[in-house]
């Protein structure tokens, strides 16, 4: 039956910050995206709801500081995409489990020569999962 199926396009802004310490020195990642995509909702069961989501986009403003080194440059605009899927059980009127998972991957690009170093162009893979109790009101 179709009214327990829907499709919800979506856009999202993202922001991510990714720190590293090593022994030598200090590497901070970060940029902005947006994303388009689609989410699809099954409700299989009274109990049970299927989720499927694929988005795609591109980073705006990505860039990479060593502080210690004096290293800062930009890292040009790449695309990206996550994929996920997650399923829920519906315990009692307010209370659910959920299952997810979400993978995600995007693309650096190769920084110009500063101080005397280069960040190479690199890829960047991500897959989250979570087990959890939802609680609505």
């Amino acid at each position: 039956q179709t009214e327990h199926l829907q499709w919800v396009p979506f856009v999202e802004y993202r922001y991510q910050y990714w720190v590293r310490d090593l022994v030598q020195y200090r590497e901070i990642f970060q940029h902005h995206a947006g994303v388009a995509g689609l989410l699809a909702q099954w409700r299989a069961s009274p109990a049970w709801t299927l989720e499927g989501e694929v988005g795609c986009g591109s980073m705006i403003y990505a860039q990479i500081d060593l502080p210690q080194l004096g290293f800062f440059e930009t890292l040009g605009n790449r695309a990206l995409w996550t994929l996920g899927v997650s399923a829920s059980y519906q315990i009692t009127n307010h209370w659910r489990a959920v299952a997810s998972v979400r993978h995600d991957q995007y693309r650096y690009g190769q920084s110009a020569t500063s101080n005397g170093f280069i960040e190479p162009a690199s890829t960047t893979k991500q897959t989250n999962t979570l087990l959890g109790i939802e609680y609505q009101f």
